[in-house]
């Protein structure tokens, strides 16, 4: 599938963005959640990154200062705020303690909306209230990513930039599913449950074929 470079947010092929199973349009607004706290410029930093890709996108803050690191209280923010969009939006989370280590980074698409953030569990309770995971995709590399990045901030450097091409449709599913590697998918989070002791996923292992 030919790039969508020259596309507006919601115009043009994006038609073409998602896996037909996935039932996702994009509408040109991207939702940010953190735990990054608002004092700094962290937050400034992934907007920058993301309207580089579409100065065009309506960006949305959903939630900044979430415990660091508290993936369930994430979890919670996400279901608690994202079912109340209308269908179309990307969300991207970053909360994100596995930073810096071999955890994926994902592209998922439940009810509607589409999530980009870490494997670690964030992203199942709000897949299952949107009424349960269509598609997933693993995110390695793209065409929107800078060359050169952080191993530490990858909310700026990976999540933002992939996040905003979904969300402006210049970034198709199947584009970056190529990139990202077709076949099975082995993703220990999207259908987990959170273990009410501690912010850590208890998760079970799911295929997903491509």
């Amino acid at each position: 599938m030919s790039g969508l470079a020259g596309a507006g947010p919601g115009q043009g092929a994006a038609a073409e963005l998602a896996s037909p199973e996935a039932g996702f349009r994009p509408n040109g607004l991207m939702t940010l959640t953190t735990d990054f706290g608002t004092q700094d410029g962290y937050v400034g930093a992934m907007k920058g990154a993301a309207l580089s890709v579409d100065a065009a996108l309506r960006l949305v803050d959903l939630a900044h200062d979430v415990p660091p690191q508290a993936i369930r209280h994430a979890a919670a923010a996400l279901t608690a705020a994202c079912p109340q969009f209308p269908q179309g939006p990307v969300h991207l989370v970053v909360v994100d303690p596995g930073v810096g280590t071999d955890r994926a980074a994902l592209v998922v698409w439940a009810g509607g909306h589409c999530f980009v953030g870490p494997d670690n569990g964030v992203l199942g309770p709000v897949c299952a209230a949107l009424g349960g995971l269509t598609v997933a995709r693993r995110v390695t590399d793209h065409r929107f990513l800078p060359a050169a990045r952080s191993a530490t901030f990858h909310g700026r450097d990976l999540f933002a930039p992939t996040a905003a091409a979904l969300a402006a449709g210049r970034l198709a599913a199947a584009e970056e599913a190529a990139e990202a590697g077709r076949g099975s998918l082995r993703s220990r989070l999207l259908e987990s449950d959170l273990d009410s002791s501690t912010s850590r996923p208890a998760a079970r292992v799911i295929d997903l074929a491509s």
